[in-house]
């Protein structure tokens, strides 16, 4: 591999909830073969997480109520999937809702 693979950073979330992480390439609107050529230099595996399916309680019924589609994102804190060495790459908006994106390298997934 010729460059430094992507490390955890500091999650600076801006007024509306989401981050990306500063060495997160932009391949806009669609992840296609350059993400996944990225992911094999990197050497990490990936796992989106929805918000739809990551809401506490609170923020479920904060949701079903009036609650500002804002606010639900600033008031979520993303659940990393199962397994050590888990770290965030970014938390955006899509069409389908919010989601969050989890890296590990590789090592971690066979340990």
């Amino acid at each position: 591999m010729n460059q430094q693979r992507i490390a955890p950073a500091e999650v600076k979330r801006d007024e509306m909830g989401f981050w990306i992480h500063p060495d997160f390439p932009d391949f806009g609107e669609t992840l296609g073969s350059q993400y996944t050529d990225w992911l094999e230099e990197q050497e990490i595996v990936c796992s989106f997480v929805s918000m739809e399916d990551d809401l506490p309680e609170c923020l479920i019924e904060q949701r079903e109520g009036d609650g500002d589609y804002i606010d639900i994102v600033v008031g979520w804190n993303p659940t990393p999937p199962a397994g050590a060495g888990w770290f965030l790459l970014g938390i955006w908006d899509t069409e389908d809702g919010a989601v969050a994106l989890f890296a590990r390298h590789l090592e971690e997934v066979a340990a």
